[in-house]
């Protein structure tokens, strides 16, 4: 099963598929899950301004990047519950 925060990467960033034997993949979760727990959205940009990518095709800005890429944590954490509740 492939990771969360990987999924939703490959989701933001559909030309750059990330496969198991990828050897960013650990630095990437990483990353992605430091944006999911990052207590501000400028605390989420400085995990990954280093990466230097904008503007590109999906986000003019880190911080677009960010928010949606916390909006679809959000809206996966939320569905999980969903199905955590119908399974009761």
């Amino acid at each position: 099963m492939r990771s969360k925060y990987i999924r939703i990467y490959e989701k933001l960033c559909p030309d750059d598929p990330i496969h198991d034997d990828d050897p960013r993949r650990g630095a990437i979760m990483a990353e992605m899950r430091s944006i999911h727990h990052a207590k501000t959205e400028q605390e989420a940009v400085a995990v990954i301004e280093w990466w230097q990518a904008w503007p590109n095709p999906q986000h003019q800005t880190a911080l677009e990047f960010v928010r949606e890429a916390r909006s679809l944590m959000t809206d996966a954490a939320r569905a999980g519950h969903r199905r955590g509740l119908s399974a009761s």
